[in-house]
């Protein structure tokens, strides 16, 4: 086993797959270490709004000009999406084909991991809630 000093706060939870950690910390970066040695792979300028999601050799984040996704190996852009409103990550499948964000605005759009492309847009127009005490 080893320890980890990151000598720096997170600024989200942390993301993982079965070899690699992601640290969103502060200074808008995002670091990835080995699981099983804990070696820093590399450590990239990502300012994160959400916490990543860990994705098909990918790790994704969301940032104020969109959604990136970046190679796990090395932590260059596989690919952006202007996407600015997203409320949340999550993965749509368990084979890691795509990632469901939902948005601010009330849509829910569904983006492909392989290389980012809408696979579809729902928009949801939710009924205001009645008030009622229990």
């Amino acid at each position: 086993m080893w320890r980890l000093a990151l000598n720096s706060h997170l600024t989200f939870r942390p993301a993982y797959d079965a070899a690699r950690a992601y640290f969103p910390i502060e200074g808008d970066r995002l670091t990835a270490y080995e699981m099983l040695t804990g070696k820093q792979l590399w450590i990239v300028d990502s300012h994160s709004a959400l916490q990543p999601v860990a994705v098909d050799d990918l790790v994704v984040v969301t940032g104020p000009d969109g959604i990136a996704a970046l190679r796990a190996a090395d932590g260059s852009r596989a690919w952006h999406v202007p996407l600015r409103r997203a409320a949340d990550l999550q993965t749509g499948d368990r084979q890691g084909r795509w990632l469901l964000a939902p948005t601010k605005s009330g849509a829910l759009v569904a983006l492909r991991t392989s290389d980012g492309a809408i696979a579809w847009r729902r928009t949801f127009h939710v009924a205001a809630a009645r008030h009622t005490d229990y």
